[in-house]
């Protein structure tokens, strides 16, 4: 009878403790499928920084050639400003 309760004390036991183990196995798996989502998410904010970066410079160098252009444009508008009385006048 002694031994009967002892074996069933003792699958009791260990019927726990394979619970336990079950239940830190999930939890092991659960946190590292969180962090391979925060890793991934990391990835993805650092390629974005990355763009905004490349966008960021290439609108830059738009605004600086718009701006050479304009200055161009105006130089010679003011030339052709500055001649064409001139050469009026003197007709």
């Amino acid at each position: 009878q002694k031994e009967l309760e002892a074996n069933i004390a003792l699958i009791e036991t260990w019927d726990d403790v394979q619970a336990k183990i079950d239940a830190d196995y999930q939890l092991a798996e659960r946190l590292q499928a969180e962090e391979q989502k925060e890793l991934t998410d990391e990835e993805k904010d650092t390629l974005l920084m990355q763009l905004l970066k490349k966008r960021r410079k290439l609108f830059v160098a738009k605004k600086s050639k718009r701006k050479e252009e304009q200055t161009t444009n105006t130089s010679s508008t003011k030339k052709n400003h500055v001649y064409l009385p001139q050469e009026y006048g003197r007709k």
